[in-house]
């Protein structure tokens, strides 16, 4: 997780990644923040705004090792 937030963080963004930090939920290791433990976020943009650092949309955010979007999985195969 990065350890900066944007300028134009929402509050909501910063109040949560101090939350995680008081709760040991993420822990500082150099330049970034690492998860100890696991934690169940409310909606995946959540997840990658906290995460990030910024505003986020987690479904275009979170992509699978194949570089397949969220979003992209979440859909039906149309085919």
């Amino acid at each position: 997780m990065s350890n900066n937030t944007v300028d134009s963080a929402q509050n909501w963004v910063i109040k949560k990644r101090k939350e995680l930090l008081e709760k040991e939920i993420v822990v500082e290791n150099d330049e970034n923040y690492i998860f100890k433990k696991d934690y169940l976020f409310s909606s995946s943009s959540t997840a990658a705004a906290v995460v990030m650092g910024r505003n986020a949309n987690g479904l275009r955010e979170w992509k699978l090792k194949n570089g397949m979007t969220l979003k992209e999985f979440e859909q039906p195969n149309e085919e």
